[in-house]
């Protein structure tokens, strides 16, 4: 029951703040609206520039591919390009390679949000801005971000929307973004702390009852006993006085047709002992490498994981076979095998401790000051 709350409590913190960003960015009203009189005269007169971008110094056609209509404006400030597309489907559909296209060469000088696209191009005076506003795309480009914006909103197709609010601002607009991230990052700092107490609660094991706890040199004096018994890990003691269930499930390197494969496997559970309240708190560590060298391809692929948190259970199998270099000659056989059971490598460690009157509780953080 406690790890079904647990994990209801994750997935709430983080679909509620999810959802609420998804609803706000459908909800908000959009900042502008298209001049219906004007955009339904383009599409009947795709070749008339008659009452299009009006206060512009020169105005000429532009046809784009998947638009029914288009015109560039050239002002004093900078240029305004206007598509109109059959309808918002289409728009919606070639404002995304349109956007894609136009900001060539800013890498990651741009930002995207809901039907608007701005950008920057290194070394020039271009900053550009790409706005979907119903069947009609509009893109200026200028020295400034400011400019490329005022451009468009006095290109003469689009006026303020009377339904806009503060929703809109927020989710429709890049003015508030670094308070979004900031906002987001404060919550996450939050939740943390959160998440570390609600795991290890659902995952600690209490002290087996009637039993006098030991002392922490004693605990740990038989936590390195483990040693002796026939258990496929080995406990060790680091810097720190952090202790260290290893257990290297695969460490092998084997020769394919062509290729050179090698993969490592590792399970660690750190341990950390407190005198004080005789808890010992365990992270739970898992890395990964797998990398294959082709000859025939002159390639060369690397893949893997790590992961440090608490694991509730984890069971796995791998077996691999190759031709393998032994004693000087060469077979094909079995390269690697192993098997891993998570309870396997807590249960002797987990016994040690809840026997000697301590308390066991995973957590995803060592740290007391993150609620470890």
């Amino acid at each position: 029951m406690k790890v079904f709350v647990a994990f209801t409590y994750f997935f709430l913190s983080v679909l509620i703040p999810v959802g609420l960003g998804f609803l706000g960015v459908v909800l908000a009203p959009d900042k502008l609206v298209a001049d219906r009189q004007m955009i339904q005269s383009l599409k009947k007169d795709s070749d008339g520039l008659e009452g299009v971008l009006t206060d512009a110094v020169s105005r000429e056609r532009l046809s784009y591919p998947g638009a029914l209509a288009g015109a560039i404006g050239r002002y004093e400030r900078g240029v305004v390009r206007l598509l109109v597309c059959r309808d918002k489907e289409q728009a919606k559909a070639l404002f995304k390679s349109y956007s894609q296209k136009a900001a060539e060469g800013a890498g990651a000088h741009q930002t995207s949000g809901p039907n608007y696209h701005s950008y920057t191009i290194p070394g020039t005076r271009i900053a550009g801005r790409i706005e979907l506003i119903d069947e009609a795309i509009l893109h200026a480009e200028a020295s400034a971000a400011e400019t490329a914006e005022e451009l468009i909103r006095h290109s003469g197709i689009v006026r303020p929307n009377p339904k806009a609010n503060w929703m809109t601002e927020v989710f429709r607009t890049p003015k508030h973004f670094l308070l979004v991230t900031l906002s987001v990052l404060v919550y996450a700092a939050v939740q943390l702390p959160i998440w570390n107490r609600v795991g290890s609660w659902a995952a600690k094991i209490g002290p087996r009852p009637g039993i006098i706890a030991v002392s922490e040199a004693e605990l740990r004096r038989r936590l390195l006993s483990i040693n002796d018994s026939d258990v496929p890990f080995q406990v060790i003691e680091k810097k720190g006085g952090t202790l260290e269930a290893v257990w290297r499930l695969a460490d092998a390197k084997w020769a394919g047709l062509a290729s050179l494969n090698k993969v490592r496997e590792l399970r660690v559970i750190q341990l950390r002992l407190h005198e004080g309240s005789k808890i010992c708190r365990a992270l739970d560590i898992g890395k990964s490498v797998k990398a294959t060298a082709d000859g025939l391809e002159l390639g060369f692929s690397l893949s893997g994981f790590f992961f440090r948190g608490i694991i509730f259970t984890q069971w796995e199998y791998e077996v691999q076979y190759g031709i393998t270099f032994s004693d000087g000659t060469v077979r094909f056989g079995k390269a690697y095998e192993y098997r891993f059971d998570h309870d396997e490598l807590q249960k002797p460690i987990v016994e040690t401790i809840i026997g000697s009157g301590w308390e066991y509780r995973p957590v995803l953080f060592l740290s007391r000051i993150l609620g470890g």
